[in-house]
């Protein structure tokens, strides 16, 4: 990913140029089709994953365990 992307995104927007790039070096951009899981369980990822949608909308859906139903959280568009 490079930094002019990482500069759009408002958390980043206040980085010194050097972090902006060093940061932009750890990204990894990945694609993904309409409809297709990007993290199959949320405790898999362990927080180590961060993403940054550029196109597209997602859906954040988290199981609940009382009931085991997905519970809707938000959409990001």
């Amino acid at each position: 990913m490079d930094d002019a992307t990482l500069r759009r995104v408002s958390i980043f927007k206040s980085l010194p140029e050097d972090d902006l790039v060093r940061l932009a070096r750890l990204f990894k951009e990945e694609r993904f089709k309409e409809g297709q899981r990007i993290l199959p369980d949320f405790a898999e990822g362990n927080g180590e994953c961060f993403f940054i949608v550029r196109y597209g909308a997602v859906r954040i859906h988290m199981e609940n365990e009382d009931d085991l139903k997905d519970a809707h959280i938000s959409d990001v568009n």
